[in-house]
């Protein structure tokens, strides 16, 4: 499966060999993921955000992927979220995992702080990353300070 054809997905972004990141795919583009050798689905979006699928759990584990559903409020994301993001990523680290939230704003914000925090690696190198989704106003900012703080993880 030529997985350009994953760039049809609102905000598609690859961010490794393992990891893909987007906005919320349509019932028939987790065909498409599934076909693209993806094993498990993590999504960050609220069960009533815009698209949302009311059977998005089902459709995902019919097409053999394992899927996770952390409802992340936009107005108030908390670092429990974050921690039960980080423990879902790492039952799956040795899988191919698609992650996605409403439009990949919720999603480049996390996996951003997972790339940091958990595999050590420098901001400077994930930031542009996020960047290429959208830049983190005011609240996602602070956010991100806090549970890099909780982590006593650097801007480094």
């Amino acid at each position: 499966m030529n997985p350009e054809k994953l760039l049809i997905i609102n905000n598609f972004l690859a961010v490794s060999d393992d990891i893909s990141t987007a906005g919320q795919p349509t019932a028939e583009q987790f065909s498409l993921i599934a076909a693209a050798g993806f094993q498990a689905v993590i999504n960050l979006a609220m069960s009533d955000s815009d698209g949302a699928l009311d059977d998005e759990g089902d459709v995902v584990q019919s097409l053999n992927m394992n899927y996770v559903h952390i409802p992340v409020a936009w107005e108030t994301p908390h670092l429990t979220d974050v921690e039960k993001f980080f423990d879902a990523l790492n039952k799956h680290h040795q899988k191919k995992v698609f992650i996605h939230c409403t439009a990949n704003k919720r999603t480049a914000v996390f996996v951003f702080l997972y790339r940091v925090i958990k595999m050590q690696l420098p901001c400077t190198e994930v930031l542009p990353d996020v960047i290429k989704i959208w830049t983190p106003d005011a609240r996602w900012t602070n956010f991100i300070e806090q549970v890099m703080n909780s982590h006593n993880v650097g801007t480094h």
